[in-house]
């Protein structure tokens, strides 16, 4: 872990030295699409909409997964956004079968709390509260996005914006409805993340180090926790985001297992790569 978190601050120093020969930006960037490896940092203009297509690579046990993300977004107004993703999943067997079909599709809706922006910063604080939909077919496991029971998300994220740097944090909370007799642990999840932005001819490209952690409680069966369920990850890495002035956003990055703690060894996280496109009109 020492030797990744070296590397994750030798990759900060050498963005901040690269980023001393180019001149300062003479105006804010815009938010836009959040970062790559987070949640509800989108808040649109009114009546302004977007769509964004991400495919995700897990290394996960026992089953690897690509995931496809299809997202909508639609500002109801200046501060209040509306969202929507319908998830597609791959994942092969320790056997090599494989199996795909939907995930849970989701509905969040992001509102501005707080704004307090200048010529130099713009400071938010957004709320952000959702419901899944259970919707998954064909796959063979449970993950984040493939529970197949109705699910609540509430979370609350800060970010902070100057003319040179991006910066922010969130939280959020998945609670589950229970399936049958199984009641799955409810998930935690802390994400924090900071980015050197060049900018030239009104464009803006942004190097990102990210940090997500998840925790979930052990799930249950008739009241009784299962002990080999639950745990916590952490996962830390680079991420590369490019905004077009034409409204065009592109992300890639990859984040690695840096910490755990979980009650089952064999199923784990041992890296999440990924990238993202999106247009906003």
């Amino acid at each position: 872990m020492i030797t990744l978190v070296t590397y994750a601050l030798f990759f900060l120093y050498l963005v901040t030295t690269i980023a001393s020969a180019y001149p300062n930006c003479d105006q804010l960037p815009p938010h836009g699409i959040g970062p790559l490896f987070t949640f509800g940092h989108t808040i649109l203009p009114k009546k302004h909409w977007a769509l964004s297509e991400e495919i995700l690579y897990a290394k996960t046990k026992p089953y690897p997964t690509i995931l496809s993300l299809s997202q909508f977004f639609y500002g109801i107004n200046d501060s209040l956004t509306i969202s929507g993703n319908i998830p597609v999943v791959h994942q092969k067997s320790l056997t090599n079968t494989r199996a795909g079909g939907l995930g849970d599709c989701y509905c969040n809706l992001n509102m501005r709390l707080l704004n307090n922006k200048t010529e130099t910063h713009d400071y938010r604080i957004i709320g952000v509260a959702g419901v899944r939909i259970p919707t998954t077919t064909g796959v063979f496991g449970e993950s984040i996005y493939t529970y197949n029971t109705t699910s609540f998300f509430l979370g609350a994220n800060c970010d902070a914006l100057t003319r040179d740097w991006y910066l922010y944090y969130d939280f959020g909370t998945l609670f589950f409805t229970k399936r049958s007799c199984r009641q799955f642990g409810h998930l935690i999840n802390f994400n924090a993340g900071i980015g050197r932005s060049l900018c030239f001819n009104g464009n803006y490209l942004s190097l990102f180090i990210e940090l997500s952690d998840y925790y979930s409680k052990p799930d249950r069966i008739n009241n009784v926790p299962l002990l080999n369920t639950g745990g916590n990850i952490l996962l830390i890495g680079p991420t590369l985001r490019y905004a077009h002035k034409s409204g065009f956003l592109a992300q890639a990055g990859i984040q690695l297992n840096v910490s755990e703690h979980l009650r089952n060894r064999l199923d784990t996280i041992g890296y999440v790569a990924g990238g993202y496109i999106a247009y906003t009109y």
